[in-house]
């Protein structure tokens, strides 16, 4: 579970803004994939996985978002 939503962990910067992005992301009607990574987790503990929306890696969704300065990147 993040932090964003954990509270006996200390919000880490911009953890509630990335998880409003993914939260806002149009999912209605679309395929979700997701697979494990080989190692499954970090050394933190955290979840280590390939998401994939309509066959598009979600890492390639985001950063069109980035070039176009939308969401969490707007401003920057």
């Amino acid at each position: 579970m993040p932090e964003s939503v954990r509270p006996e962990k200390q919000v880490q910067p911009y953890g509630k803004v990335s998880c409003s992005y993914v939260r806002g992301i149009a999912l209605d009607g679309k395929i979700i994939r997701i697979k494990l990574d080989v190692c499954e987790r970090d050394k933190y503990g955290h979840l280590l996985a390939y998401v994939r929306i309509d066959g598009k890696m979600f890492k390639v969704i985001q950063r069109k978002s980035q070039e176009k300065r939308v969401g969490i990147w707007r401003g920057r």
